[in-house]
């Protein structure tokens, strides 16, 4: 997972991500995760929580914090509140697909193979 210190670079993130909250209650931090959908690229990330995770933030002292919930919306359905800041966001890291490990392992075993039967050709020559 890639996680994103609030810059607000949403661009790169297409369907869902992972928000990590914290809310203030009688003076202890508490964080929460929530899956909230994001939609496809193009708008900015401010816009894109706004219509389509139901998020309106303001930004405060260089932190963002929630400022209103759609009525209804994902992240009101989820439980998260007002004035909760958002401290980061995760995403899934771009990756190759697993697939692609199998080429070296196969090499290896191929490789393997081989040698073993050079080495049973010398031996049954050698006896």
């Amino acid at each position: 997972m890639m996680h994103h210190n609030f810059g607000w670079d949403l661009n790169g993130i297409i369907g869902k991500c992972v928000i990590k909250f914290r809310e203030f209650a009688d003076t202890n931090f508490e964080n929460a995760r929530f899956l909230l959908p994001l939609g496809e690229a193009g708008a900015d990330g401010e816009t894109r929580l706004r219509d389509h995770a139901g998020i309106e933030i303001r930004k405060d002292e260089g932190k963002v914090f929630v400022d209103g919930l759609a009525f209804g919306g994902p992240a009101e359905q989820l439980g998260i509140d007002w004035d909760w800041e958002i401290v980061e966001i995760e995403q899934a890291a771009d990756r190759p697909p697993k697939e692609l490990f199998f080429i070296p392992a196969l090499l290896l075993v191929a490789l393997i193979y081989l040698l073993q039967m050079r080495r049973k050709t010398r031996l049954e020559q050698g006896a």
